[in-house]
């Protein structure tokens, strides 16, 4: 009943002195979300189940007609402790006088339902992913990587046969030729992260101060092509994004912590139907942090 609940609610303009004021609008957005989780393992391997329901309403303006989808979905992962499953190579065990490692791989798959309930139309999607993290001393390395698998068709949530007046008439304008509807496509997600302790720069503070602990560098590329979110908006848009991130943590002290960061992304925005660029955003930021802890 969401859609009802923001078509009926503050959708009416103002009023002064017995006129309506031309300049009043207003857009509304209603959000629900729940999740659960379980998990369980041993020294191997780790499982976990999760799974989500939320719904999404909104509409742009006073009288606009407004937009409602329904997402549910669940996710399956494992998680496999390396050294303690093969015994070769990197995957000897660990010992005193020898750096510390580890290496972990996680794989699964996260299932969606996508009901966009105001345009007849239900997504099915399936994602599996992959993810390989090596751990050696202060450094590691990890790579994750996720395809997405979608398919489009009609569903009659809304009947098409309904009459000027009743409940749900005003959506027909939205579905209309959405009958035997079909399409697939899909996305794809890359992300690799470095990190490591940074010995030179504990050297360089060493200088005149000794730091608590080793400073540790991070950086994080992350690509995704031709991604949806429908958890924020009833119509988002396809887009692409190139985004890295970086970082040097150092602590100051044990009371005091602080960190300098650089953060950069280009955003591509495309129209569903064309395929074309819309729009495109760069963004970065740089700064930096100091935190007390007691």
């Amino acid at each position: 009943m969401g859609r009802d609940f923001v078509y009926d609610t503050l959708n009416s303009g103002l009023n002064e002195s017995g006129s309506e004021l031309a300049g009043y609008n207003n857009s509304l957005r209603m959000t629900d979300k729940f999740t659960g989780a379980f998990s369980a393992g041993n020294d191997s391997v780790d499982f976990s189940l999760t799974a989500n329901m939320g719904q999404v309403c909104e509409r742009k303006n006073i009288y606009g007609i407004p937009g409602q989808i329904i997402t549910t979905g669940c996710g399956l992962s494992f998680e496999f402790n390396l050294m303690n499953i093969f015994d070769f190579w990197f995957f000897r065990d660990n010992k005193n006088g020898i750096p510390y490692h580890a290496s972990v791989m996680e794989t699964g798959v996260d299932l969606a339902m996508n009901d966009m309930i105001t345009y007849n139309i239900r997504e099915t999607s399936a994602s599996p992913f992959i993810g390989l993290t090596f751990k050696m001393d202060r450094a590691s390395l990890a790579f994750r990587s996720q395809v997405d698998f979608r398919e489009k068709e009609d569903h009659a949530f809304i009947s098409t046969s309904l009459q000027q007046g009743e409940r749900d008439y005003v959506y027909l304008g939205n579905i209309e030729g959405n009958n035997s509807f079909m399409e697939e496509d899909k996305g794809l997600v890359f992300s690799m992260q470095y990190e490591t302790g940074v010995q030179w720069v504990y050297d360089f503070f060493a200088r005149f101060y000794n730091l608590s602990g080793m400073p540790v560098f991070n950086l994080t590329y992350r690509l995704e092509l031709n991604r949806y979110d429908y958890i924020n908006s009833v119509s988002p848009e396809p887009y692409d994004l190139h985004y890295i991130e970086s970082s040097l943590t150092l602590d100051l002290h044990k009371n005091i912590r602080g960190g300098l960061s650089a953060k950069g992304a280009l955003e591509k925005y495309r129209n569903r139907d064309t395929e074309t660029v819309s729009r495109e955003v760069m963004s970065y930021e740089l700064s930096g942090n100091i935190s007390l802890v007691f």
